[in-house]
């Protein structure tokens, strides 16, 4: 049973990489249902059609899945007294001291070690070798880093949702790379869509405007830069050796986004009005190149294989 959310506000991350590990898990013998809200289950069916939603508690649950952008606590709590035997897996489940969970996968660490420490029941794994990579951005890992002397081409990405509305707000910073095409993404829930088509439009032939595009990975693996959250797209990027700049869209992106940083994958900007010069430090293809090393060697496709196996772990003999 996978529980998990995604809205225009949260944006859809928790959902997509929830369905991609549902499909992993179901090509190892799992039967995975998703027990969400009917707003969430209408998403999950629009990004895949296959996906089995349900509106009540199973009658049996022998694992749970949990990837929320937040703790709840009661559904937790009566989750663990419906299926008292059921292995409980959090994702980036940031409350260390809660005893409910058996395995906590998460991305960075996300607080104080002591809790840890006096949670004895759950078994805890970090770094972003658990990064679940879609199937479709693989064909595009190049095997060889080939960065251009220049920027022609940079994709700003920030996911399904844009909550910030981060890709109206940076657009002016592209004065900092004049000879740039850009492409803009606008995701399947962005609630400022026409605003961003209009503005586009008035900036002339060097914006283009994209609309939920299907190439996506070829998109980012053609980019020269990628403009991005710092959530999936940011791992995404760093797969493909895409350089990108991040910014945070919520305050555990940031604290992410600033963790890549610190390994090389990004150059991570805490405010809008910062891009300007995060551009300008990309300009030179030496810099770009180390992000697009250290991307690659930060962010391989073993991280879904990783995690359904550590799921498998967790089976009762």
């Amino acid at each position: 049973m996978v529980r998990c959310y995604g809205d225009s506000k949260t944006g859809l991350g928790h959902l997509i990489r929830s369905l991609a590990l549902s499909r992993a898990l179901a090509a190892k013998g799992a039967e995975c249902v998703f027990l969400v809200e009917e707003n969430i289950a209408r998403t999950l069916i629009e990004l895949d059609a296959k996906a089995e939603v349900i509106s009540r508690w199973p009658e049996k649950a022998d694992f749970i899945l949990y990837d929320m952008p937040w703790i709840e606590g009661e559904w937790l709590d009566a989750a663990r007294a419906r299926y008292p035997d059921a292995r409980m897996v959090g994702l980036d489940f940031f409350d260390y001291a809660r005893q409910s969970m058996d395995l906590v996968i998460n991305l960075y660490d996300h607080g104080p070690k002591e809790q840890k420490k006096q949670n004895a029941r759950t078994r805890f794994l970090t770094g972003p070798q658990y990064a679940i990579i879609r199937d479709e951005f693989k064909p595009f890992r190049k095997n060889t880093i080939d960065v251009r002397d220049t920027i022609e081409k940079a994709l700003v990405t920030f996911g399904s949702a844009d909550p910030q509305r981060f890709s109206l707000a940076i657009l002016d910073a592209f004065d900092a790379l004049p000879q740039a095409a850009i492409s803009v993404v606008c995701g399947i829930r962005f609630d400022h869509a026409g605003m961003l088509r209009d503005e586009l439009l008035k900036r002339g032939n060097r914006f283009r405007f994209l609309q939920a595009p299907v190439d996506m990975p070829s998109l980012m693996a053609e980019a020269d830069l990628v403009v991005c959250g710092g959530g999936t797209t940011m791992l995404e990027a760093a797969f493909l050796g895409a350089p990108a700049v991040v910014l945070g869209q919520t305050e555990r992106e940031c604290a992410f986004a600033k963790d890549m940083c610190q390994r090389g994958t990004c150059v991570f900007s805490l405010q809008p009005g910062n891009l300007s010069k995060m551009l300008e430090a990309t300009i030179c293809n030496g810099y770009r190149r180390k992000m697009a090393i250290a991307g690659r060697e930060t962010v391989k496709d073993e991280g879904i294989d990783r995690i359904v196996a550590e799921i498998i772990r967790q089976a009762p003999a």
